[in-house]
């Protein structure tokens, strides 16, 4: 019923149509586009009868001529539906029980191509191009392997046969396209959608939807209209090459900062390699000088980063020896870490298959048998999919290692994160390197101005309750706490943009974010463009803990012991931070451990809108990919964070609180 799938689903967009070119094609045949595309359930349960089909079930469903059931499978990518249930519910009128099935997007390519499903659901926006109409779903493993060049490949006993009807619409259509005479491909085209009528291949819902484009003030030579088609590579046939920019001073700044940057990147690089071509008259000790001196910068590095574990480990040491509840605390991060990487590697390796299996896959299908076995093998021994899930999570967790002392067998916990599988296996270490430093960043920046903002308006909310500034106060903490963040985060890059002229996007400009190495000037861009993120992810932080705040310190300042102490005598100032403050505080430090959670889980939408260069993105991908040593290790690397905010948090609420202190102490 595609007046009501149009309607409903389409929003009304579109109208009832079979596959075929639409108006803005020189093949362009309305007849074609009303054939088979007409509501009759009286038509088609006569043709189904007609079939042998006429058997049906309790349930109303048809059974094949032996009286067996019949069922359908009908594919579609993973949370693509849509439509599709409209049909299943149309064809179940007719007695057709259909079932859908859902499949990652790699997994439902590779299946299409190769073959290895029989009815596809899919979407398109192709309005122009009659080539899709040639045959059906399963002639595309035929079709790759050279079948229209009658190479011997296609001809593989492996390999589905298509028909030969299939057979002559695609050398039509083969023929059309190795032909300039419009006149003779428009008869080849005809004669394709005589044959895609005839036999139906697809069954198609409605014309496609329109599709606009947006096109930036000053930039001119861009067409009115232009087709949106997936095979024309919109907006590629616009002719980009023909537009221009009116007033050149128009083209954005970091555009101009990037084709700066590119070209003094140009001339570092010669130099660079001019550099390393030695000299005639040059010595060994001068070449062994130059060396050491491009190396002493990244001494230096190893050398902080030594010095600060080194003083963070002796500081715990200490700290663990003088307070035994700090020692309990520290021992119970242990089995939790080690459970917590249980959990996480058993969580990664439920989901059927993985991207390496897809990657297996797609290599077994292909034709090069003996590359793609050479291919398979070197995969299968550099993820070691043949040691068991067992072995290779010790293996993955560096347990391992302690048993054979194998440099492959390094893992989490002698740094070595493994191998992103969606990433031509680089080092899960080198990709996540600099994100976990930024996202870190963004956390540290969120804890600091959610404590700057909150505690004041909190104290003063609670000292001054029921004041018109209270009420104030309260009214934009609850709109704080409603208003989403990525909607927040639209809104400030427009003020940004409106306000200040500047657009903010990413936390780098664009010559510092192709800039490998850090330096001050990128570090002073960083601080440039971090404040809107921060100020973003704080602001729903900030306003709740306003609320927490106010909440304790009135709870506080109710109880017994500040009656006691006012009427000794003691001053309001005083008291108020003395006692009730240090107490009211706790929220605040015990959130510390939540921080980095809720920056990967509620702030991923954020950072995909800003561009930003944190885990949240990356987290999202390598799961939506099945990539699960990178999943894995970002899950284990946040989880472990969290677990070391939370010992920070204790540490500081004993420091604070003395009822803890005490407590732990004595005990």
């Amino acid at each position: 019923n595609r007046e009501q799938i149009v309607k409903i689903e389409f929003k009304g967009v579109g109208k009832p149509s079979s596959l075929g070119p639409g108006p803005s094609s020189l093949w362009y045949d309305p007849e074609h586009l009303k054939a088979n595309a007409q509501y009759d359930p009286p038509e088609a349960n006569k043709i189904l009868d007609s079939l042998g089909l006429s058997k049906r079930d309790s349930e109303g469903y048809r059974l094949l001529p032996d009286g067996s059931q019949l069922y359908l499978t009908l594919i579609t990518r993973a949370g693509a539906a849509g439509a599709l249930q409209f049909i299943i519910d149309d064809w179940k009128d007719v007695g057709l029980r259909v079932l859908i099935r859902e499949k990652p997007h790699r997994l439902f390519i590779i299946s299409q191509k190769y073959a290895d499903i029989a009815m596809v659901g899919a979407s398109g926006d192709s309005s122009a191009s009659w080539d899709a109409l040639g045959a059906g779903s399963h002639f595309w493993d035929w079709y790759y392997k050279g079948g229209t060049y009658g190479d011997p490949a296609s001809k593989s006993p492996e390999i589905i046969q298509p028909e030969e009807i299939e057979i002559e619409a695609i050398m039509l259509g083969q023929k059309a396209a190795n032909t300039l005479d419009k006149e003779v491909k428009a008869k080849y085209a005809r004669e394709v959608m005589r044959l895609a009528r005839e036999n139906v291949w697809t069954i198609n819902i409605s014309t496609p939807m329109p599709a606009p484009y947006i096109v930036k003030n000053g930039l001119r030579g861009v067409p009115e209209l232009l087709l949106a088609d997936f095979m024309f590579n919109t907006p590629n046939n616009g002719l980009p090459e023909a537009w221009y920019w009116e007033n050149p001073d128009m083209i954005n700044g970091d555009q101009k900062a990037s084709k700066q940057y590119l070209a003094d990147r140009e001339i570092q690089i010669l130099d660079e390699l001019q550099n390393a071509v030695p000299k005639p008259n040059s010595s060994p000790a001068a070449s062994s000088s130059a060396n050491n001196k491009s190396s002493f910068p990244k001494s230096i590095g190893l050398i902080i980063r030594t010095s600060v574990l080194g003083i963070l480990a002796l500081l715990a040491i200490l700290i663990t020896m003088k307070n035994p509840f700090v020692l309990k605390r520290v021992m119970i991060m242990v089995p939790t870490l080690g459970l917590i990487s249980v959990i996480v590697y058993t969580g990664v390796q439920l989901p059927p298959g993985s991207y390496l299996n897809t990657v297996i896959e797609n290599l077994e299908k292909q034709g090069m048998k003996e590359q793609a076995k050479k291919e398979i093998e070197e995969l299968t021994k550099m993820y070691h999919l043949d040691d068991g899930a067992v072995k290779n999570y010790f293996r993955w967790s560096g347990l391992l290692w302690f048993t054979t002392f194998n440099g492959e067998d390094k893992g989490v916990l002698q740094g070595n994160l493994g191998r992103s599988m969606s990433n031509n296996g680089a080092f899960v270490t080198d990709i996540v390197g600099d994100r976990l430093l930024l996202t870190m960043c963004i956390a540290f920046g969120t804890m600091i101005l959610t404590w700057i903002i909150a505690i004041p308006i909190g104290v003063y909310s609670a000292v001054r309750q029921y004041s018109i500034a209270d009420y104030v106060l309260t009214i934009g903490g609850f709109i704080g706490m409603c208003i989403p963040s990525f909607i927040l985060a639209l809104v400030l890059m427009l003020l940004a943009k409106e306000i200040f002229g500047i657009t903010v996007m990413g936390l780098f400009s664009g010559q510092y974010a192709m800039q490998a190495y850090w330096d001050m000037p990128k570090v002073i861009d960083l601080l440039k463009h971090i404040w809107l993120p921060i100020v973003i992810v704080g602001a729903g932080g900030t306003a709740g803990m306003i609320r927490f705040m106010r909440a304790n310190l009135l709870d506080e300042l109710r109880k017994p012991y500040v009656t006691t102490a006012k009427a000794k005598g003691v001053r309001p100032i005083k008291l108020l931070f003395k006692y009730p403050f240090r107490l009211a505080l706790n929220p605040f430090i015990s959130g510390i451990g939540h921080i980095f959670p809720g920056l990967v889980s509620g702030a991923a939408i954020v950072d995909i809108i800003m561009s930003l260069p944190t885990t949240g993105p990356l987290l999202l991908n390598a799961v939506m990919l099945e990539d699960t040593y990178m999943a894995g290790s970002l899950l284990l690397c946040l989880s472990a964070l969290s677990v070391f905010g939370i010992l920070v948090s204790d540490l500081l609420l004993m420091l604070v609180d003395p009822r803890i202190r005490m407590g732990g102490g004595g005990r």
